[in-house]
């Protein structure tokens, strides 16, 4: 068998590749496959990592995207008609449902990682070093607000299809000395096109374009490219003018962006900081980020010099590598339009506009295992063992935060985590499990929001309605009364105060409260409501009577206000004002059982047997225990029906 040699010191950098991978057996022998079986094996695992994203559901702004039928998202400003037509796409073939948008999420990642495999042999790493690096980029946790998420699509789509227009303007029949006129970068064009129309982040397409010509390998002369470079300018230069002229919505403000006024060079700098970290290790939780005034005013000196001062290093240290140079490159130009920049409207850190900066980061990964790998350490096997873990550690990282976005509650619950001492993920944790019907939870919610702020007193008021919801009136009193301390002129804490009260038989006190709130705000139909339940528990039929109507004088449609004004009507003996009060209640609400059954009785005191017998039938088939009941009823019709107890 012949010696092994190593590459002599003139042997050119593409040559030294070719002699690792004729180089001897290993057990980490990864070129052993081509180039293009590696690429498509990179993409395959990236995919396989978010295979479990498939049976996410809608999250945060996806509700948006759902409820405009895949034409918009709350994430997706500016003008977009691409990502657009394929959201409308994905809405009409998907069923409106959400698994074909996770399912085209994945793809894009898996083609990211298969073109970033490509990206890395172009510059200059061996198939070897490319293969493990994509495996990093792929199972880069950085990426799974971006893959995901589904409104968090656009930069990590836009990042894609400016990988593919880079190495579609680098191919030979283009970067040549006569390829000026080939018609071939018209290929290039295109897929820049589709990513400038995407998202602002491949504003920065164009002048990557030239750092690789400068910079890369093989380096190509900028003369003739002055055609190259023109066509890409424009297209950058169309997308903003359009992006400018015709916003999709209107520009979010600073709170919606996670920052405080009058800070901008700050916010500038401090989020420039938290991006450098974040690609190095994110922040245990994938999603916006604020920044404080208290922050705002502090020195941005952690992480922003020492990372910085870090990555200028390691590009200075290994300048004479086209992989450290490309890649400090498009760390420093990606993250540029993800600053909160006046005028961009960004906000202060997102993690999907990273996408593109972890391209540079995982190409300056390769960079540094290469320089392992190469003479005289000539340690490769080591090399890919580095990568291999690093790639390994990263999945596990992935894989551990992809739950964070499988529902809205999964999401806060994980931003509750890692923000521990913030009530707000558990205040709005509670609205979602109270949307959900879930009480309990709710109130459980309500209190770790409680024993983070105990001046909260939105939260001691929805606490008070969670309780009542359960039963538990004593509470929901002492709940209400304490949000009425904090904040004396909140309505909403008077009504819920004078609902606990009314359940508990204290008409007098219900009153009171019930009186204060419509004071404070008389322009809500639920507080007459409860106003008029209230006055009825007394016995002051006049009184209830003109709350009542005052209530359906704002909503037409209160359904409990109809039924409670009929069974006031029945008892003063108006029974056609009854029947007919009865009957709007039925007709807005056709399931309500009581209803039904008060328009029985109102049509059978009415000598209306007939359609008291239908009415009947109706409640027979909803519920024959209550058709039973009305059995009973219908022997002494000249009993007057119960008003409906009040509830919120």
């Amino acid at each position: 068998m012949p010696n092994r040699k190593e590459a002599p010191r003139g042997t050119s950098r593409q040559n030294r590749h070719a002699t690792d991978a004729r180089a001897g057996k290993s057990w980490l022998a990864l070129p052993r496959l081509s180039s293009n079986a590696l690429a498509v094996l990179s993409g395959f695992v990236a995919g396989l990592l978010y295979l479990p994203s498939l049976q996410y559901g809608w999250v945060w702004d996806d509700a948006l995207l759902a409820s405009t039928r895949g034409a918009g998202s709350a994430a997706a400003e500016g003008f977009r008609p691409l990502l657009g037509l394929l959201q409308r796409g994905e809405w009409m073939l998907g069923a409106g449902g959400p698994a074909l948008f996770h399912f085209t999420n994945l793809i894009l990642h898996a083609a990211g990682t298969w073109l970033f495999f490509h990206l890395a042999v172009h510059v200059g790493a061996s198939a070897g070093i490319a293969f493990v690096a994509a495996l990093l980029f792929g199972a880069h946790p950085v990426h799974v607000e971006s893959v995901a998420f589904v409104s968090g699509r656009a930069p990590m789509m836009a990042a894609v299809f400016s990988m593919a227009a880079l190495l579609a303007a680098r191919i030979p029949a283009v970067r040549g000395p006569e390829g000026g006129g080939s018609r071939a970068i018209w290929w290039a064009y295109g897929l820049y096109a589709v990513a400038a129309f995407t998202d602002f982040t491949a504003v920065v397409t164009p002048f990557l374009l030239v750092g690789l010509d400068r910079w890369g390998s093989p380096r190509v002369s900028m003369t003739p490219r002055r055609t190259h470079y023109a066509g890409f300018f424009a297209i950058c230069l169309a997308s903003l003018a359009l992006r400018f002229l015709l916003p999709a919505a209107p520009g979010a403000t600073l709170a919606e962006r996670g920052l405080p006024a009058g800070h901008a060079a700050a916010a500038v700098l401090h989020s420039l900081g938290d991006y450098l970290k974040l690609l190095a290790w994110p922040h245990p939780l994938n999603a916006i980020r604020s920044l404080s005034t208290a922050a705002a005013a502090a020195a941005p000196s952690l992480p922003l010099v020492p990372l910085a001062a870090l990555l200028a290093a390691l590009v200075w240290w290994r300048r004479q590598d086209p992989l450290a140079r490309i890649g400090g490159l498009i760390v420093v130009l990606g993250i540029v339009p993800a600053l909160p920049l006046p005028g961009l409207h960004s906000p202060y850190v997102a993690e999907r506009l990273a996408y593109l900066p972890s391209v540079g980061i995982c190409l300056l990964a390769a960079s540094l295992l290469l320089w392992l790998a190469e003479p005289p350490r000539g340690a490769r096997a080591a090399a890919k063992a580095v990568g291999l873990a690093l790639a390994g550690l990263a999945a596990y990282a992935t894989v551990d935060r992809i739950p964070v976005w499988e529902d809205d509650v999964a999401l806060l619950q994980a931003s509750a985590e890692a923000s521990p001492h913030d009530p707000e993920p558990y205040l709005q944790l509670a609205s979602h499990h109270a949307a959900r019907g879930d009480a309990a939870a709710a109130l459980g919610a309500l209190d770790r929001a409680i024993e983070r702020d105990s001046t909260l007193a939105g939260a001691f008021t929805t606490r008070a309605l969670a309780l009542g919801t359960l039963g538990r009136w004593p509470e929901a009193e002492a709940s209400a009364r304490r949000a009425t301390l904090l904040t004396p002129e909140n309505a909403e804490a008077w009504a819920n105060l004078g609902d606990a009260l009314t359940q508990q038989g204290k008409a007098a006190e219900a009153i009171v409260a019930s009186r204060r709130a419509v004071e404070l705000d008389g322009a809500q139909a639920l507080l007459w409501y409860n106003y008029g339940v209230s006055l009825a528990a007394t016995q002051d039929a006049a009184g209830a009577t003109e709350a009542y109507q005052k209530t359906l004088a704002i909503d037409s449609t209160h359904v409990g206000a109809w039924n409670n004004l009929g069974a006031i009507y029945g008892g003063q003996g108006r029974l056609e004002e009854a029947r007919d009060a009865y009957a709007k209640a039925v007709e807005l609400a056709p399931s309500s059982l009581q209803a039904r059954m008060n328009l029985a009785l109102a049509y059978l005191r009415l000598g209306d047997r007939e359609r008291a017998a239908q009415e009947r039938t109706t409640i027979q088939r909803m519920d024959p225990a209550a058709a039973r009941q009305l059995a009973e009823f219908f022997k002494e019709v000249d009993q007057p029906a119960a008003p409906a107890p009040g509830r919120r």
